[in-house]
């Protein structure tokens, strides 16, 4: 049995580097679960396992860090897209709050008992405790989408699955049950499945076994340094089209859009990410310090990430019947990061 132990120090870096790829794996989980479930919730909502990266989070690093990460998840949700009430700037803030911003965030009040999961000293203690966590993270997150559907989208003419004579307050509350309630279980099961099968995950970085370092060498210097000019360049190229791309629709007393292209903003969002993880590992060969095969597996996870967002994407365009040839780069690209960190791995 793997033995749990709390961190004495925790390197800034290694918690950004965390929070960053914790936000972007749920990001995706939650545009699989939207592409899945299109049409289904109508006026929103899907059947997913995003929650279990802010959950993993706040086990792993308290329920501060799990809250940034849902905070990301939810700005990235924003940035994809708002619907907004038009009718007064403070029904605005609060409709956008609890529809796009706070729903996330909510999710990490589960990390309470990450203080009883660190001190329980079985795995089916751990396992009580994780439970409890995700049930606690769900029902908050649940109550936002509530108050968001019985203060803004309360009217009978929009309900969906012909419930239009229920009343408003019944229907919120089986409409958001009706994904929220599949969602916590599922996330529940995958959570504890990750506990059982790859209890590591729970374990912070100075508590496993250090890795060997070194300087990196000329050839792997250059190397990394192409790669992070190039994605400077993507990098130009995703955030000039994101911000092109804007659109905006008013529709009066219904309210108003606004509409980015969601892609751009992956796009430039996994450059960044990929030129900051290429300047860590610099900076880490400068002093030493870098660690056998951390870039080449940091394209190993880029890679997959990208992967699944485009095959999320492909699917959703299956399901609304458009093209999905434009998602062919996205899975090739993917593919082609994660090989070479493979290849490269295998044969050391």
């Amino acid at each position: 049995m793997v033995a749990f132990k709390k961190k004495k120090k925790i390197s800034p870096v290694a918690l950004m580097c965390e929070i960053g790829i914790m936000a972007a794996v749920g990001f995706v989980l939650d545009e699989l679960a939207g592409a899945m479930f299109k049409g289904v919730f109508v006026n929103g909502g899907s059947i997913g396992i995003a929650m279990v990266a802010i959950i993993l989070m706040c086990y792993r690093r308290g329920p501060l860090a799990g809250f940034v990460v849902g905070l990301i998840m939810g700005l990235f949700d924003l940035m994809t897209g708002p619907y907004m009430i038009a009718a007064s700037p403070i029904k605005v803030f609060f409709q956008v709050g609890l529809d796009y911003v706070f729903a996330y965030p909510a999710v990490a009040l589960g990390g309470i008992f990450k203080k009883a999961f660190d001190k329980a000293e079985t795995k089916n203690k751990k396992t009580l405790f994780l439970i409890y966590g995700v049930i606690v993270g769900s029902v908050a997150k649940l109550a936002c989408h509530y108050l968001a559907g019985v203060l803004f989208w309360a009217d009978p003419s929009g309900f969906a699955w012909n419930l239009t004579s229920m009343n408003p307050y019944l229907y919120c509350f089986v409409y958001n049950v009706a994904f929220m309630g599949p969602s916590a279980v599922l996330s529940g099961v995958f959570a504890v499945i990750l506990l059982q099968k790859a209890p590591q995950l729970f374990l912070l970085g100075s508590n496993l076994k250090a890795a060997e370092t070194k300087k990196l060498s000329r050839v792997e210097y250059l190397g990394i340094t192409l790669f992070g000019i190039g994605a400077i360049l993507l990098f130009a190229f995703f955030l000039t089209g994101y911000i092109r791309s804007f659109s905006y629709e008013d529709y009066g007393e219904w309210g108003s859009e606004l509409g980015f292209d969601s892609d751009m903003m992956v796009g430039w969002i996994m450059a960044f990410f990929l030129f900051v993880f290429c300047c860590i590992c610099i900076l880490q060969g400068q002093k030493g310090k870098y660690k056998k095969g951390f870039f080449m597996r940091g394209l190993v996870f880029i890679g997959t990430v990208v992967i699944i967002y485009g095959l999320a994407r492909y699917t959703r365009c299956l399901v609304k019947g458009s093209d999905p040839s434009s998602y062919y780069p996205w899975i090739g690209g993917g593919m082609l990061l994660s090989l070479f960190g493979v290849n490269y791995l295998l044969l050391k």
